[in-house]
């Protein structure tokens, strides 16, 4: 299992959740995919922030994470939801003034 090398050991219920969290993932690249002909609408600058919006709280939430002492590999995490957040952001800002 992928959280193997986290070195977390997840009961049943935290696989479930687990699930949904990838199954939602999904579900947000099959949104973006199906508006990726839409640049320069409102739902394209809507979208962008939305992720803006979603990798900055994930990004906050790795950080408390390793802030209550998760493992080493976890600032991988912050660093991941970081560059997308950011990423997202300048987009979005991008797409707004134009």
């Amino acid at each position: 299992m992928m959280l193997g090398s986290f070195g977390v050991a997840m009961p049943p219920m935290g696989l479930v959740i687990y699930q949904f969290w990838g199954a939602s993932m999904a579900a947000v690249g099959v949104l973006c995919w199906l508006l990726r002909d839409t640049s320069g609408t409102k739902e394209s600058k809507a979208l962008w922030g939305a992720l803006a919006v979603l990798n900055a709280t994930n990004a906050v939430l790795a950080v408390r994470g390793q802030a209550a002492g998760a493992n080493v590999s976890g600032w991988a995490m912050v660093l991941l939801y970081s560059f997308f957040a950011l990423t997202f952001l300048f987009v979005t800002i991008r797409s707004i003034r134009q």
